[in-house]
């Protein structure tokens, strides 16, 4: 089972923009695709033909080995590139199997 801790704590790390439960509403009415190992889970979409992946957690492992799976989904629904926004700690594993760092982004915010 995925552990809700690690889903909080990941999407705190991008600001709380959206909750758990906004994804789960996307991903079904079909938006996102969510692939499950243990207690590790990838979400992803397709948007502009691009494989967007909203969400990953778990273990290290488990995930890098979810993503072939969801490359061939990907593929099927239109994706032509892959697009994977996340903490540093993502570099090098990423790396080492084919991504490559395309840009610097960092998280800005304000009070209204």
């Amino acid at each position: 089972m995925v552990d809700q801790d690690k889903v909080a704590r990941a999407l705190r790390s991008v600001g709380d923009t959206v909750t758990i439960m906004d994804l789960v509403k996307v991903a079904e009415g079909g938006g996102l695709r969510a692939w499950t190992e243990g207690d590790s889970l990838l979400l992803a979409g397709v948007h502009n033909e691009a494989l967007v992946f909203h969400l990953a957690v778990g273990g290290l492992d488990s995930v890098l080995g979810m993503l072939e799976e969801a490359y061939d989904w990907g593929r099927e629904h239109g994706a032509t590139r892959a697009v994977f926004i996340g903490r540093r700690g993502w570099t090098k594993p990423l790396q080492k199997i084919g991504w490559a760092v395309t840009g610097r982004l960092l998280l800005y915010e304000r009070q209204l």
